[in-house]
């Protein structure tokens, strides 16, 4: 039996485990898939909910600081947000990537 958090785990807990990572991989290819379908016009809409949605937040209106990403070309544009949160004298900051991980 393997250790978590100070617990055991029963054998088929590490099978729920593995199935459950399958899982969350499957998810994920059929979520990029279903993104490439998307047109420019449809994602770029879809982009522009999702920063208003946000933008009227009280948490994001009333945040000193945020943390955004650089989209990739399926993830939302929400590189506006990043301009407006600098305009809005907030501290923005954004994760490192590396290619090699």
């Amino acid at each position: 039996m393997a250790a978590f958090g100070g617990r055991s785990t029963s054998p088929s807990a590490e099978a729920m485990s593995a199935n459950t990572a399958e899982l969350k991989v499957g998810l994920r290819q059929q979520i990029r898939e279903s993104l490439k379908k998307l047109s420019s016009v449809q994602r770029a809409a879809d982009s522009e909910k999702i920063r208003h949605l946000l933008q009227v937040q009280p948490i994001w209106i009333n945040a000193r600081a945020v943390l955004l990403f650089v989209p990739s070309v399926l993830e939302p544009d929400i590189r506006r947000l990043l301009v407006q949160a600098l305009a809005d004298g907030k501290s923005v900051a954004l994760p490192r990537f590396s290619a090699e991980s």
